[in-house]
């Protein structure tokens, strides 16, 4: 496969960096930190220390002690968009990682060093790293000191505090929903993903991708709610484990598939009857259920810990 070049990386970085300092107004107040721009962005802190190099070279930042700040504001058509032809190489890494833990090539409490990843998935480092700090985020893996990267061991606790999160972040997302008025943009797509699950529960035989391509819809919307900056975070590292309990649902019955339209169907209804109450007992009978889908599709597979 085609390895992305560092130099294709950075651009496609700094574009994001830079479409957030055009939204800094204020120049007397610093800018994120290395660190905390790469924990933002998902990608390495090199990285990031890199373009900041580069923003100083062209006196878009100033330095001044620790910090930095904007040397002016930045422009709108500064801010360039770069969309490469191909999907990026840390997302094709990513999603390689992704298979190799669900299909237990990558096993719990296997380690393995960057390089020795790297050849196994013919890609360089650089995208390597991006995508293994955005995975370790979702407490899939991690980072040892000195150490290498090490597989998480899954467990049930694991599994219950995915879902005590994701139920914290998603019941505030239908709250906020529901409050919302009625003309609000997100009825309109809520009625379209209602016609789309209406479509799928007329058909004799349902598609399970076309079942995680309406569940994940329904929950992007839940998730987006919220434009808390924490609560975003969270959402990111959630994102990325329900990514991995999809692939490991590999047990979903065509039963269950009815039971998950229908729990849909359910609480999108109350959202778009603004009713606070049903929608957040809509997306708690739902979450019982798949977290008890996800524990045992992955007991059946890898033998998951009752701890």
């Amino acid at each position: 496969m085609k390895k992305i070049s560092r130099d294709m990386l950075i651009t496609t970085a700094k574009s994001k960096v830079l479409s957030l300092l055009f939204e800094h107004k204020n120049l007397s107040l610093a800018i994120s930190t290395e660190m905390e721009l790469s924990n933002q962005l998902t990608i390495s802190r090199s990285t990031v220390h890199t373009i900041y190099q580069q923003l100083v070279n062209e006196k878009i930042l100033i330095p001044k002690g620790r910090r930095k700040y904007l040397g002016r504001k930045i422009k709108s058509n500064e801010v360039i968009i770069y969309k490469p032809d191909h999907t990026l190489e840390s997302e094709r890494v990513e999603n390689e990682i992704m298979n190799l833990l669900s299909s237990g090539k990558l096993k719990q409490g296997e380690s393995f060093s960057e390089s020795e990843l790297s050849r196994r998935l013919n890609c360089s480092t650089i995208p390597l790293r991006e995508a293994l700090i955005k995975l370790g985020q979702s407490g899939l893996i991690e980072k040892h000191p000195r150490k290498n990267w090490e597989i998480t061991k899954l467990s049930f606790s694991f599994v219950n505090d995915l879902y005590e999160c994701r139920e914290e972040i998603e019941c505030k997302g239908a709250r906020i929903i529901a409050g919302l008025p009625v003309g609000h943009q997100v009825f309109l797509s809520l009625n379209s993903l209602k016609q789309k699950h209406l479509k799928q529960l007329d058909k004799k035989r349902s598609s399970m991708t076309a079942i995680l391509k309406l569940d994940k819809e329904l929950h992007e919307i839940l998730l987006n709610a919220n434009a808390n900056f924490f609560y975003k975070q969270m959402a990111n590292s959630i994102r990325l484990s329900m990514k991995f309990q999809q692939q490991h649902n590999l047990i979903i019955t065509k039963e269950t598939h009815r039971v998950t339209l229908k729990d849909h169907l359910t609480l999108i209804e109350a959202l778009l009857k603004r009713n606070k109450v049903d929608a957040v007992k809509a997306i708690k009978k739902h979450l019982q259920t798949s977290n008890d889908v996800f524990k045992n599709s992955i007991k059946k597979k890898i033998n998951i810990k009752e701890s």
